[in-house]
């Protein structure tokens, strides 16, 4: 039986299409126009970070897919991108896409599960165990597993279950594994956002750079540091206003087993 959209889910700004609207000036309905015009007035760099963090992406798999990672779980993947997406760019590698949101997922797996290598699944990060059981015989968790959690984690509020969450979702995956996140870092400018976002119920939470760091790092992971998303392995000369931007990221290997 298919799963019914939620009341009005056309009438009200969305989190997916408001994304796709500020990277490409595209898509979305006038809901999602409106209220991200609004987002760029309070926040004009807004539409710089909603493209530095797909750009951090996309250079995220490029070196894990050139030092041999062939597995990818792709949590809150959002619209497709053509030709942007993790299986263009690792085109040998087995990928997940993974997404709540029902209208994208028709989107992904029209546009993105279309060889045997592709697996595209409903589902929420806030429920780890329930990814698991619908990408667990697709992904082989005795081998490397890149996570990868781009604009997704600060939309979960802080709280003690965040943490096992985290811990939930990365406990399977062998040593050796990855984690490509990307997180907005607490800022006066940000801050008009966290009200904007707050008109359709979405909790966006800013944090430091320390407290992105101690969140990760008890997963399991080793983070070196995280740093502005324009900065990391940047494929030219980063301009000196996005040396500054609040956009953190990192690429962090899984270095003891949790089991």
């Amino acid at each position: 039986m298919k799963a019914q959209l939620p009341p009005h889910y056309f009438d009200m700004p969305n989190v997916a299409r408001m994304a796709a609207y500020l990277l490409y000036n595209k898509d979305g309905l006038r809901p999602d126009r409106d209220l991200a015009d609004k987002l760029l007035h309070a926040v004009p760099r807004a539409g710089r970070i909603a493209h530095a963090n797909r750009s951090f992406q996309e250079r995220a798999v490029s070196y894990l897919d050139k030092i041999g990672i062939r597995q990818y779980l792709n949590i809150g993947c959002g619209f497709p991108v053509p030709q942007r997406d993790v299986h263009d760019i690792a085109p040998e590698a087995r990928v997940a896409y993974v997404d709540y949101d029902q209208i994208v997922l028709v989107h992904a797996r029209a546009l993105l599960q279309t060889t045997s290598r592709v697996l595209a699944v409903r589902a929420d990060l806030r429920m780890p165990d329930d990814i698991h059981r619908e990408v667990g015989k697709f992904l082989d968790y005795s081998k490397p597993v890149t996570v990868i959690l781009t604009d997704v984690l600060h939309y979960l509020p802080n709280s003690t279950e965040l943490v096992e969450i985290l811990r939930r979702l990365t406990r399977p995956l062998t040593t050796g594994s990855y984690l490509a996140v990307s997180h907005v870092e607490r800022s006066p400018e940000l801050q008009k956002a966290v009200e904007i976002y707050r008109q359709i119920d979405v909790p966006l939470t800013l944090r430091t750079r320390k407290e992105i760091e101690k969140l990760l790092k008890s997963c399991g992971f080793s983070l070196v540091k995280m740093v502005p998303a324009p900065t990391w392995k940047p494929m030219g000369t980063v301009p000196i206003e996005d040396e500054s931007l609040p956009l953190l990221v990192d690429v962090a290997q899984k270095r003891d087993p949790e089991r």
